[in-house]
């Protein structure tokens, strides 16, 4: 369930494209620093920053925010000078559900991660890999190794133990280049 007021503060957020430090659920004790960029009923999509750069973007659940609070501060105001937020553009991505997010991203072609985040550590995925196959309640990944080697079989996730979906950051796409592409089935 979503915490009342979480949604929309995150939609005026988006207008503003304002930093804003999120709380998750999963990530107890911390936060992360993101832009919401646009949103559904359940999901949002994000920009990632860190240390004044942007990192890729994220596609996660509404239901898994505790927490929204923009950032008013030097941080703010050195992004904003910077042009960072100014150049910033929203790539299309339906939001109606995760299978749709999905759908929009294997069009790209690149390389996701993938992830089931939970609060104690435990049983949580984090899989780097090619959209191969949707089905209406999961996808398959054909996903590489943490040494850059593809794996035979492909990785299959229900769209129920999603958390979030990462496209674009630095980590996939510098990795992505010293891979080459997955091989054929």
């Amino acid at each position: 369930m979503i915490k009342p007021g979480i949604a929309e503060a995150i939609r005026a957020y988006e207008a503003q494209r304002k930093v804003c430090n999120l709380y998750f659920r999963y990530q107890r004790g911390y936060f992360i620093n993101l832009i919401p960029l646009a949103s559904s009923d359940t999901l949002f999509l994000c920009a990632q920053e860190t240390d004044f750069l942007l990192d890729g973007f994220t596609v996660r659940r509404l239901k898994d925010v505790l927490r929204v609070k923009a950032v008013s501060n030097k941080c703010d105001d050195i992004l904003r000078c910077e042009g960072i937020l100014d150049g910033l553009t929203v790539p299309d991505i339906d939001l109606s559900g995760w299978q749709m997010v999905f759908e929009s991203l294997r069009r790209l072609h690149n390389n996701v991660i993938v992830e089931k985040e939970t609060p104690d550590g435990h049983d949580e995925i984090y899989v780097v890999g090619r959209i191969v196959e949707l089905q209406p309640r999961h996808l398959l990944l054909r996903h590489f190794d943490a040494d850059g080697v593809w794996q035979r079989e492909p990785f299959r996730i229900a769209y129920s133990a999603l958390t979030s979906v990462t496209f674009g950051s630095r980590y996939v796409e510098i990795f992505s280049r010293y891979i080459g592409e997955p091989p054929e089935k």
